[in-house]
């Protein structure tokens, strides 16, 4: 699902319309099954707007927000079997647009007509999932899963060596003593065996944070043995009984220790990001600075805070992003009013190759909307 989503938000970035509007549209569905109840009528209250938009077309843009309107409301049904998800929808535009997208975990409910699909709230969905691998150990047989989006991508069970019963006293316990010891490497090898198969899967298929579950004794003497460069990737370890954990219950401790996680990350980046700015490091914090900083392709990270939306301006022949407009600042050319320049700022940043990050946890950077960290000092009077 990750890559099909990566692809779609590429596909998306590359659609631009010169005379209908496209129309991108995004509903949170929660898990239950009255919500279904709920859609028809959030569908009608986001795209009643749009009548007034209306007004400002030509006939042939009027016609096409119509009939993208209304293809949407004939959606209600297929939307609605998405209960637990986010739905992203995107129609219309002078090359017919017609994208439906399940996202994993909710989106906010907008709608925005514009020459482009609003792409903001389906770049903080992927922004919030990681390569995880989750090890489920046990001295005798250990599992590995690696998933992302809740979507298994590769797994492993590694089994040792049977080891002869313990309680076997011969003479004078000495052999009872031998068991333990050869039962202890047999363990050892195992672990060793097993942090050498997750090394393998970091290379075939990339890993960015790594759970480690079992007995408490038995996490230990696994992580004692794990290399420096694997342990730094261990974000969390917890307790299961290995023989009644499911693949159900493995999933579901899974994702709470990855949202767990991205809100630990989420608020450690705000932290240093608005430190370095305190000591006059290459950051920009506020909305002014982070905008003019894009503009000179100096961001190397953005940071976004909630979703409020910023309108703005985008001028479509030298890419220069402002809050005032209609004039672009930068080269004279009239420039295109925006309903949300957040979303224009993360096309930009990404077109760079900067990257971004959306922050859903509350922190201090709520007050500010934007930050970045920068490859150079932008200055104001650049």
């Amino acid at each position: 699902m990750m890559q099909e989503l990566q692809l779609a938000l590429q596909r998306l970035e590359q659609q631009a319309s010169t005379s209908a509007p496209i129309l991108s549209l995004y509903l949170n569905l929660q898990p239950a099954i009255e919500e279904r109840r709920t859609v028809g009528a959030r569908l009608r209250n986001l795209l009643e707007p749009f009548q007034d938009l209306e007004t400002k077309l030509d006939h042939d843009g009027r016609m096409a927000l119509r009939w993208a309107t209304q293809k949407v409301l004939d959606m209600e049904a297929e939307i609605a079997k998405n209960t637990g998800h986010g739905v992203g929808v995107f129609v219309g535009g002078s090359s017919e647009i017609d994208e439906f997208l399940t996202l994993p975990r909710k989106a906010w409910d907008v709608a925005v007509a514009a020459p482009r699909p609003y792409l903001r709230p389906l770049a903080a969905a992927l922004d919030q999932f990681h390569q995880v691998a989750t090890l489920i150990l046990d001295p005798r047989r250990s599992l590995i899963r690696v998933t992302n989006m809740g979507q298994c991508l590769d797994q492993s069970e590694i089994e040792s060596e049977p080891i002869r019963k313990s309680d076997y006293g011969g003479w004078k316990g000495l052999d009872e003593h031998r068991v333990r010891q050869h039962a202890e490497e047999v363990h050892r090898r195992h672990y060793r065996e097993v942090g050498e198969r997750l090394r393998k899967m970091k290379e075939n298929v990339g890993l960015d944070v790594v759970f480690v579950g079992g007995r408490e004794e038995t996490v230990a003497a696994f992580l004692h043995e794990l290399p420096n460069g694997l342990r730094s990737l261990v974000a969390e370890t917890f307790i299961v009984d290995v023989n009644t954990e499911t693949d159900g219950t493995i999933a579901k401790i899974t994702a709470e220790l990855e949202e767990a996680f991205e809100i630990r990350q989420e608020l450690e980046l705000v932290k240093q990001i608005i430190e370095t700015g305190q000591e006059g490091g290459l950051v920009t914090v506020g909305v002014d600075d982070t905008i003019r900083a894009a503009n000179f392709d100096a961001i190397e990270l953005l940071l976004v805070a909630g979703t409020s939306m910023i309108p703005g301006w985008a001028c479509g022949n030298c890419g220069w992003l402002a809050l005032s407009g209609p004039v672009c600042s930068a080269c004279g050319s009239e420039a295109t009013a925006v309903d949300d320049i957040v979303d224009s700022l993360l096309i930009k940043v990404r077109g760079a190759g900067g990257r971004t990050e959306h922050i859903a946890a509350a922190s201090d950077l709520d007050q500010h909307q934007l930050a970045a960290r920068t490859r150079f000092q932008v200055s104001a009077f650049q």
